[in-house]
């Protein structure tokens, strides 16, 4: 299963997005603020014309800023498609990949066709600029006009693309079309050099299965391919091999880290593993923490018994293991016993407390019983504690 804020049924602490102003850009000076909103439009709108752009592609921004501008030209509707002209024209400028935690400069050329001005009262933002200005505060008539942003990329992001927006406000009493409000600039860019698991903390409930394998997904936009990251498991989960899943774009699919989980690290009260991950090159790292529960009140491991030849017996057999016990308290250790049977024969158990809840078990019989056994033989357990009882089952094998 891939671990989403989604999946889990426990609330997981989701990371702090980018906070971004909305601006309000007036001729020579800035004002902070809420986002001008247009009001509501009695009027209704009967054609929307889609606005087909021809983009530059851009080089690869750095931090002092992007050498080349993005040259995007709109083709705004004339009024004679509107029965009652009133609308919006839309602009998706897509700035490519830019670094994280730079100022970047984006020059947007944009050309009005039509046959009279577009005078812009004001701009408001929000797409993280701390400028934005449209050159001679008008979209001229059949020309091209640069309307010139600087942006601020997040320096950390759990989402590896950025969507924002500019909304050009159009002075429409100085046109003879009062119905026209905005020019809308969609401003899109991929976020590079990000490593970030997309949550903080994540709850998995690892079942009543021996393993339960688990993807967590994460944020990766380096150069490197993620097949080359670094994968590292602490705390219960110190020791448990993961492998990088590579993600899709075209399916929504993003990077996970897959990892099997033996059941046994997990509790009731829930065991805390972290998982992180390092890119090589530039040294930097993620992590997650992973809360192991289970609503399983006894686990018992391995699942399978191997029964060997007894060192003090040669005519008995005997098997290990762990029993822990998955209850908030802890439990005395002499109101706790086990018996388990084989083909409803019983075996002997002794149990030995090695801390809190943990048990370790040997379970032993007469090699006799073992012979001749049906193909779907299994040991049967009972384990008592409190006013409790537990049945449960696990497989064996034998060898001499």
């Amino acid at each position: 299963m891939i671990l989403t804020s989604k999946t889990v049924l426990l609330c997981s602490l989701r990371a702090v997005k980018g906070l971004f102003f909305s601006i309000s850009f007036r001729s020579r000076h800035i004002q902070v603020g809420k986002m001008a909103r247009s009001g509501c439009c009695n009027a209704i709108l009967l054609v929307l014309t889609s606005i087909v752009l021809s983009l530059t592609p851009l080089p690869g921004a750095s931090p002092q800023g992007i050498d080349k501008p993005v040259i995007l030209r709109v083709k705004l509707p004339s009024k004679e498609q509107f029965l009652e002209p009133v609308g919006a024209y839309p602009v998706v400028a897509h700035l490519g990949k830019l670094p994280s935690a730079s100022n970047v400069k984006a020059i947007i050329r944009i050309e009005n066709p039509e046959s009279f001005d577009l005078p812009i009262r004001e701009i408001t933002a929000t797409c993280g600029c701390t400028k934005a200005k449209l050159q001679g505060d008008t979209l001229v008539s059949a020309k091209e006009t640069d309307l010139v942003v600087d942006i601020t990329t997040p320096p950390n992001s759990r989402q590896s693309e950025f969507v924002g927006g500019l909304s050009l406000n159009i002075d429409a009493e100085k046109t003879d079309f009062p119905g026209l409000q905005r020019v809308q600039v969609s401003i899109r860019y991929e976020i590079g050099g990000l490593l970030n698991f997309r949550d903080l903390m994540i709850p998995v409930d690892v079942g009543a299965q021996p393993f339960t394998d688990i993807e967590v997904p994460f944020i990766y936009t380096f150069a490197t391919p993620a097949k080359e990251l670094k994968i590292q498991a602490d705390g219960v989960l110190a020791g448990v091999k993961g492998s990088i899943l590579p993600g899709d774009r075209t399916q929504n699919l993003p990077h996970r880290v897959k990892l099997s989980i033996d059941s046994t690290f997990a509790s009731a009260q829930g065991e805390v593993g972290r998982l992180t991950l390092t890119e090589p090159e530039s040294g930097r790292t993620s992590s997650v923490d992973l809360v192991l529960y289970s609503k399983t009140a006894v686990k018992l491991s391995p699942r399978t018994l191997r029964f060997i030849t007894a060192e003090t017996d040669e005519d008995s057999l005997t098997a290990g293991g762990i029993l822990r016990l998955n209850v908030e308290k802890e439990v005395a250790p002499d109101s706790i016993r086990a018996e388990a049977t084989l083909n409803d024969r019983p075996l002997q158990v002794n149990l030995k407390r090695m801390g809190g809840n943990i048990y370790r078990f040997h379970v032993s019989g007469n090699g006799a019983m073992f012979q001749d056994l049906p193909d779907d033989s299994q040991v049967a357990w009972r384990i008592m504690y409190a006013d409790r009882q537990v049945f449960s089952k696990c497989d064996f094998v034998t060898t001499n």
